[in-house]
């Protein structure tokens, strides 16, 4: 598993709104896939950060159990599930922010 999967796993999934950006507006009003949507990439990335929380949990206790032995890739999975874990909650706040700020504005 690399190190940063779920992070490049980002820039693969924005590829393809970039080139739908890029061709103009035309490609907009005509009905887009579902894989697309800004909730389908919300949500799949959050599983990954999701998947990897998950897996340093499940070796810190395989660790305790004495089944790894290397403490290093237990310290590694632990540092990696904290990098995702703040930068999903650095996201949520962003677009939390950018919410509150579209309902003040006034029209």
């Amino acid at each position: 598993m690399q190190p940063f999967a779920p992070i490049n796993g980002i820039n693969q999934q924005l590829s393809p709104i970039q080139s739908l950006t890029q061709q103009g507006t035309s490609s907009v009003s005509e009905p887009q896939d579902q894989k697309l949507s800004f909730g389908n990439i919300m949500a799949t990335q959050l599983m990954g950060a999701n998947d990897v929380m998950n897996a340093s949990g499940e070796q810190t206790n395989k660790l305790i159990t004495g089944q790894i032995k290397n403490p290093h890739d237990v310290a590694i999975s632990g540092q990696k599930a904290g990098i995702m874990l703040k930068l999903t909650t650095t996201i949520c706040s962003r677009v939390s922010s950018a919410c509150t700020t579209l309902f003040q504005m006034q029209i």
